[in-house]
Order: C-alpha cells, then sequence, then structure tokens
C-alpha cells in the first residue's frame, strides 16, 4: 500500500498534466 505521500504526489502530477491545478489544490488542502 502506497505511503499518503505517494499518493498526494501522484494526484499532485496527474492534475499539473490534466491542468487542473486549482481544482486538486483545493481537494489537496481539504485532507
Amino acid at each position: 500500500m502506497k505511503s499518503m505521500k505517494a499518493i498526494r504526489q501522484t494526484i499532485k502530477t496527474v492534475c499539473n498534466e490534466s491542468g487542473f491545478q486549482g481544482l486538486c489544490g483545493l481537494v489537496l488542502q481539504s485532507e
């Protein structure tokens, strides 16, 4: 099972590639 840090980094990478930095920023802050 991946650590939360690895999962968070993966989400951040996917969001950056998808162009949803703003939306992902809100998601990451809510955790």
